[in-house]
């Protein structure tokens, strides 16, 4: 329960210091727990620190790669790898994470980035066309909310990719 308590406080309370503590004392706890490194992921994503993400992330595909959460696992890793710049990895992963879960938004809104960022343009208008059949409300001034991203850097990368893919204002 720790490391959803951890995600909850991060991601909807925008607690991040105290929701990353909680996630650490969850993988502590139970280093076998795979959500725990997929939430961890997730804030270390958050923070702008792809490579930690990419860490916990792994590791949580390694001990459960059945596990219910996986499409979060891949989707964070398509994020991780997209604010590192890592762009033809990040759309693997964003591929991979949809496969799983075809409606996953953040799988979807990682997609549209990346391909924008890389020069895909009529890819990422499809995707984006896609993206907002499954989030429709979506706007660049709500990016921030929906992100729950700390990160400055990332969440600007986040909106440059988005805004050149067509999501509006």
């Amino acid at each position: 329960m720790l490391a959803f308590s951890g995600h909850s406080l991060g991601f909807v309370c925008r607690h991040y210091e105290e929701g990353a503590a909680l996630l650490e004392e969850a993988v502590q706890l139970d280093p076998n727990l795979a959500v725990g490194w997929i939430w961890r992921g997730t804030n270390r994503n958050r923070f702008g620190q792809p490579e930690l993400a990419i860490a916990d992330l792994q590791r949580a595909i390694r001990l459960s790669p059945r596990d219910a959460f996986m499409f979060l696992a891949h989707g964070q890793m398509a994020a991780a790898h997209f604010i590192a710049g890592r762009y033809d990895e990040a759309v693997s992963w964003a591929e991979n994470s949809l496969r799983l879960l075809p409606h996953h938004v953040t799988a979807h809104r990682v997609l549209v980035a990346v391909l924008a960022l890389a020069g895909r343009d009529e890819a990422a208008r499809r995707a984006w066309i896609t993206h907002r059949q499954f989030d429709p409300e979506t706007r660049l001034s709500t990016l921030a909310q929906r992100l729950a991203i700390a990160d400055e850097s990332a969440l600007a990368k986040f909106g440059q990719g988005l805004r050149i893919a067509g999501m509006p204002e």
